[in-house]
C-alpha cells in the first residue's frame, strides 16, 4: 500500500498552519532552494533533511544552529538519522510539525514516546473486544546509511537527477553552504558594544539579521533598534560581507556613513557599524584575499593608536597580558578604545602596512629630504667652483 508523510507545520507569526508532503531527499530550511522552506530567522539556512526509502524515513539534522529536536527523544545528534513515527513532533529551532502518515492506518498508540491510545468516544454500550487476529510477521528494520564524516552532513552525498542539481547550487562557490563552509574557518565575529551587554558575537550563517527581535541572528535588547534593523550576508564567491539597512527606524551606519536602506554595501573588516545607537566591529582571521590576518597585526594597530594618543600604553600592555583572546578583541569590549577609532587605525594599518602610522610614508619623506639636501650641496659647490674660476 502506497503511503503519504505529511508534515503538519503549526501556524505562528511567519504563517499559517500548513500540511506539507514529503519523501526521502526533502530538505528543511530557511532558504528558499529547500523542498520545504520554514520562513523562521531562527531555522537555519539548511536546517534538517528526511532521508530514506519508500515508506521507511527519517530525520536528520545536517549541522544547524539552533537544533532540531524530538518530542521525548531531544536534540538529535548531527548527521544521524531518526525514524519518522506518526503523530511524532519536531522541532526546528522554534517551528513545530507533527507527522502523520495518510492511507498507512498507523496507530499513534503503537509508539511509547508519542502519546497513548486513542480517547473512546461517548457510547451507550461498550464495545465488543475485537476477534483474535493471527500475530503478523516483524517487519524488516528501517536501513539507514551511516553518518557521512563530512564537515557538511548528508548533503555530501552522491546524488543524482534533479536533487543533483540542487545540491550543486547550494554547494557551488556562490550557494549558501559554501559561506557556511569558508564561514567555520575564519572566525568571523561581531564585537558587539550593546550597552546591557558587551559580547562577542560568531558569524556562523550565510545570512545573519540584526535587530531587537528574540529570534535575530544578533539580537540587540534596545528600544532605539529596530525589531528587523539590519542584515549581514556573505558572499562566498567574492569572499566579502555585505550589510543592509532593513528600512529601520533609527538607520544604519557604515564607518560614518548612513546606509541607504535596502540597499546592500560591502563590508570591510574592522569597519565600524553603528546600529540605531549601538556600536559594533566586523572581525575575522581571514583577509579578503583568503590570505591569513597577521598575527601582529592587532600589535600594529594598537601601536598606531597609541602613537595617536588615542590608547593608553598601560591599557594596552594590561589587555596584552590578560586578553583571552584577540588583543583587539578585548581592546574594544574593554572600552580602551572607540570602535571609530579602531576601525581608522585598522584601515590605515592594512593601507601602510606600519605600525606606528606611516613608516612607508616617512621613509619616502627621508629620502626625499635626502636627495634635496645632496642637490642643495651639489648646486652650491658648483656655485662656488663658477665663482672661483
Amino acid at each position: 500500500m502506497s503511503v503519504r508523510w505529511i508534515f503538519n507545520v503549526a501556524a505562528s507569526d511567519h504563517g499559517p498552519e500548513q500540511r506539507i508532503p514529503i519523501q526521502a531527499g526533502t530538505t528543511i530550511g530557511r532558504s528558499s532552494k529547500n523542498e520545504l522552506t520554514l520562513p523562521e530567522p531562527s531555522v537555519s539556512s539548511f536546517h534538517a533533511r528526511v532521508d530514506g526509502v519508500g515508506a521507511e524515513l527519517g530525520i536528520v539534522d545536517i549541522g544547524s544552529q539552533n537544533g532540531t529536536v524530538i518530542e521525548g527523544l531531544g536534540r538529535l545528534p548531527k548527521d544521524r538519522p531518526v525514524a519518522l513515527k506518526a503523530g511524532m513532533r519536531i522541532r526546528f529551532a522554534r517551528t513545530e510539525v507533527v507527522v502523520v502518515a495518510e492511507s498507512l492506518g498507523v496507530d499513534p498508540s503503537e509508539s511509547t514516546i508519542y502519546g497513548g491510545p486513542p480517547s473512546p468516544g461517548p457510547s451507550s454500550a461498550p464495545a465488543p473486544p475485537p476477534a483474535p487476529a493471527p500475530a503478523p510477521a516483524p517487519a524488516p528494520p528501517a536501513q539507514f546509511p551511516p553518518p557521512v564524516p563530512s564537515g557538511h552532513g548528508p548533503l555530501d552525498d552522491e546524488p543524482s537527477g534533479q536533487f543533483a542539481t540542487l545540491q550543486a547550487n547550494r554547494m557551488g562557490p556562490e550557494g549558501e553552504l559554501a559561506a557556511v563552509a569558508a564561514l567555520e574557518t575564519m572566525g568571523a565575529r561581531l564585537i558587539l558594544m550593546d550597552q546591557a551587554q558587551p559580547r562577542v558575537v560568531p558569524i556562523v550563517a550565510a545570512t545573519n539579521t540584526i535587530g531587537r527581535r528574540s529570534a535575530a541572528d544578533v539580537h540587540i535588547q534596545s528600544g532605539s533598534v529596530s525589531y528587523r534593523h539590519a542584515e549581514i550576508r556573505f558572499v562566498a564567491s567574492t569572499f566579502t560581507f555585505q550589510i543592509k539597512d532593513l528600512e529601520s527606524a533609527n538607520g544604519t551606519v557604515l564607518n560614518r556613513v548612513t546606509l541607504t536602506p535596502d540597499i546592500s554595501q560591502r563590508i570591510e573588516l574592522d569597519s565600524c557599524l553603528r546600529i540605531g545607537p549601538i556600536e559594533a566591529v566586523l572581525r575575522a582571521n581571514v583577509e579578503s584575499d583568503r590570505s591569513p590576518t597577521p598575527p601582529d597585526f592587532d600589535e600594529r594597530v594598537a601601536a598606531r593608536l597609541i602613537s595617536k594618543a588615542k590608547l593608553n600604553p598601560a591599557a594596552f600592555k594590561s589587555a596584552k597580558k590578560d586578553a583571552p583572546g584577540p588583543l583587539g578583541d578585548a581592546l574594544i569590549l574593554a572600552g580602551h578604545v572607540a570602535p571609530d577609532d579602531w576601525a581608522d587605525a585598522a584601515r590605515e594599518t592594512r593601507l601602510f602596512g606600519s605600525s606606528a602610522g606611516g613608516g612607508a610614508a616617512k621613509k619616502i619623506a627621508l629620502v626625499l629630504l635626502f636627495i634635496a639636501v645632496a642637490a642643495a650641496i651639489a648646486f652650491v659647490a658648483f656655485k662656488e667652483q663658477l665663482m672661483g674660476s
